[in-house]
């Protein structure tokens, strides 16, 4: 349960990131105030929480519903599928992490070629 919630968080800080970025264009092309951006960036990050604590719960729940359902195996090798999916899943964002590093380099190195 530990790596489950280590493993949402990591994606979360991720998702965030990633995010922060998307918002920082969104800023620009709204051309939104300094009191606009900041009351935007306060409702985006509790909408954030509030997101992650519904998944947290709808989570729990589905973990009840299928101890209620499976037997003491089935739900051993269940959470022992969910592990690897999320370590698959945890490869992948790696993967994607690194291929937007390598793209933001390459549109800087582009950028600076230009301005150069």
């Amino acid at each position: 349960m530990k790596k489950l919630v280590f493993i949402s968080l990591s994606l979360l800080l991720l998702s965030a990131v990633a995010g922060a970025e998307r918002g920082q264009a969104m800023y620009e092309q709204l051309n939104l105030t300094e009191q606009q951006r900041s009351e935007v960036e306060t409702l985006m990050a509790d909408h954030q929480q509030r997101m992650a604590a519904a998944r947290e719960q709808i989570k729990a729940e589905t973990h009840e519903k299928m101890a209620n359902i499976l037997n003491e195996d089935q739900m051993q090798q269940w959470q022992q599928l969910k592990e690897e999916k999320q370590q698959r899943m945890k490869k992948r964002m790696k993967k994607m992490k690194h291929k937007q590093q390598h793209r933001r380099e390459h549109k800087r190195l582009l950028e600076d070629t230009d301005n150069g």
